[in-house]
């Protein structure tokens, strides 16, 4: 930090301003958990030892002209696994009337637990347990698990099967909220689905990506699976 704040005070002696093309950009990437850098440092650190690091670090890197010791700051940083690590996304397959459709199953939310087919093309028609979207009986529910279909703009072009049991009417809907998210990714284009990742369309710690040595997410979120199962027309 010292050397940095030399830097910048010969820089203002010229009247000269920092880069900006050089300006720091952590975006993907954060700190490394405490058992890891104790890993690296080969010593062992309190909590409050931690939490000064980075706030130490944090301060680094904050300093106009700290993309002259980047090699040293990314040493202590490790990448997101949610913007490194890549669930596949199912291709659909076909009924026997020609449309597309996939299946996501093991949707959990809380303790209801539910499976989401979508089909496309379709006419907005939504079935929850053979009951149209009144089934649940209050509107938040309802505008809940719609929420990732008007988001991509999918309102009315897909249909929605669904079956969910368990918890109260937030978790059962929350839980085909999932399902329709992660069917969705089928339907839509990359950059839609890097939409859907930053609005956390979950809203839900329970349904978050899994941290390194983790579960993975079928056992606390959402899992699909493609019933590979062949259509076949006379």
């Amino acid at each position: 930090m010292k050397s940095l704040n030399e830097f910048e005070d010969k820089m203002i002696k010229k009247r000269l301003l920092p880069d900006p093309l050089q300006a720091v950009n952590l975006t993907g990437s954060q700190w490394l958990p405490k058992e890891q850098l104790e890993k690296l440092l080969v010593e062992s650190l309190s909590d409050k030892d931690y939490q000064n690091f980075i706030v130490l670090m944090d301060r680094l890197v904050e300093h106009p002209y700290s993309y002259r010791v980047k090699s040293f700051y990314e040493a202590y940083r490790k990448p997101l696994l949610s913007q490194t690590k890549t669930y596949d996304i199912p291709k659909p397959l076909y009924d026997a009337d020609g449309r597309a459709y996939v299946t996501t199953k093991e949707c959990l939310r809380k303790t209801a637990r539910g499976e989401v087919t979508l089909r496309s093309p379709g006419t907005g028609k939504i079935q929850i347990n053979g009951e149209g979207v009144d089934y649940f009986k209050d509107n938040q529910p309802r505008e809940q698990l719609l929420f990732p279909l008007v988001f991509t703009g999918l309102l009315g072009a897909v249909d929605v099967e669904a079956t969910v049991a368990g918890g109260g009417s937030s978790g059962q809907a929350g839980a085909i909220r999932w399902g329709i998210s992660w069917g969705l990714r089928s339907f839509v284009d990359q950059e839609m689905v890097e939409k859907m990742r930053l609005g956390e369309l979950s809203g839900s710690p329970d349904t978050r990506l899994p941290e390194e040595g983790e579960e993975e997410a079928g056992t606390r979120g959402c899992k699909e699976e493609i019933h590979l199962e062949e259509e076949i027309k006379n």
